[in-house]
């Protein structure tokens, strides 16, 4: 049975505070001891970046997880014809541009959609729901947004932790 972590909340890294600094710290933290490609650009893209969001489980002294979303899609009918067709390839929009170039599904790069792109859960707090609520708050701030979609390298482990949410 999933244990319940700490709240889970936004944090808003375009508008960090000095108070909320550590739980922005903390945050990029976990998700680089989670994720070789995390680097410092990836900081400054959370904190510069339009379309960013940040969640996390816990608070900065005891955080439990932590869940990168990036806004995509909502690309001019043209942009996206051009996705399609594979003459254009603009920065970002990773999901968007895939369901376009490589689904054929054009009009799926006009639509509006949030990413997770990164998700890094402590390892105490692994196998008992944090990573699970993560993604329940990620498809809660969905609302407004055409779909969500995620990105991620397979292994085992992973197919069966986005395996379990989707199905």
């Amino acid at each position: 049975m999933p244990s319940r972590p700490h709240p889970i909340s936004p944090v808003t890294p375009h508008r960090v505070e000095r108070h909320d600094f550590s739980a922005l710290e903390a945050a990029y933290r976990l998700l680089t001891s989670a994720h070789y490609r995390t680097s410092p650009l990836d900081l400054r893209r959370l904190l510069d970046a339009p379309g960013m969001q940040l969640w996390r489980a816990g608070d900065a002294s005891a955080l439990q997880g932590a869940l990168w979303l990036v806004e995509e899609g909502g690309l001019e009918p043209a942009l996206a014809q051009a996705v399609w067709a594979g003459t254009r390839r603009p920065r970002g929009n990773l999901v968007a541009q895939s369901l376009a170039a490589h689904a054929g599904l054009a009009e799926a790069a006009t639509l509006r959609s949030l990413r997770i792109s990164r998700i890094a859960v402590a390892a105490e707090r692994r196998r008992l729901g944090t990573g699970q609520q993560l993604v329940a708050a990620a498809a809660s701030a969905a609302v407004g947004y055409d779909y969500l979609s995620v990105s991620f390298g397979y292994t085992e482990s992973l197919w069966a932790f986005w395996r379990a949410w989707w199905l």
